[in-house]
């Protein structure tokens, strides 16, 4: 590092990477044919929103585990926590799928009883948002903080726009306020996979 500039990390950490798209694909068609229905204290009008069993939530644990203990060993480099392990004890606790249709939303919200959550996003129409003329529609945004003065020459970052991208997946505290732009589409449907889990 040069010691003569720093920029310091700051606030929650979230990744992204890409997943393989075979678990993208089981993640859609076991979704699609859930019947078991997902209690949300938020308000929820999609198309659909229900849950995996208990033997698909293991399953897929065991599918997503090397991407969430990359986010572990990134978290214990970001924060410089050189004497916590590599690796953790945890288990997925939740794992839904949400099919959004038009105008359908996410209102901001934090994920409660777990430590990590994520989304994955299985169907995205980018080419078809585009064509809807709003360039954030089905966006995810992220916030955390508060927000600038509107006044001040100096801002800091409290929002991050995600643009999604079909068998990505993003992890991030659960604590951190998120929602979803209104998809706009008369077409087609925006579909994620989103999971809470617990560290041990």
């Amino acid at each position: 590092m040069d010691k003569n500039f720093e920029t310091l990390r700051w606030g929650p950490l979230v990744t992204r990477q890409y997943i393989d798209p075979l678990i993208t694909q089981e993640l859609y068609t076991l979704g699609l044919n859930s019947t078991i229905p997902f209690d949300t204290y938020i308000y929820n009008n999609l198309d659909q929103e229900t849950l995996y069993s208990e033997e698909q939530i293991k399953y897929f644990g065991t599918k997503l585990t090397p991407y969430i203990n990359d986010y572990v060993l990134e978290h214990n480099t970001y924060y410089h926590r050189d004497s916590y392990p590599t690796s953790y004890n945890w288990n997925l606790d939740g794992l839904w799928i949400n099919v959004m249709g038009n105008n359908q939303f996410r209102e901001p919200h934090i994920h409660h009883n777990c430590d990590i959550s994520f989304v994955i996003y299985v169907k995205i129409p980018i080419e078809a948002l585009k064509k809807e003329g709003n360039p954030i529609s089905g966006t995810t945004v992220l916030t955390t903080g508060q927000a600038s003065d509107n006044r001040a020459k100096v801002q800091n970052i409290d929002t991050h726009i995600i643009y999604p991208y079909e068998n990505e997946m993003v992890i991030f505290p659960n604590n951190l306020l998120h929602y979803s732009v209104p998809f706009e589409n008369k077409d087609t449907t925006r579909i994620t996979v989103s999971g809470n889990i617990t560290l041990k």
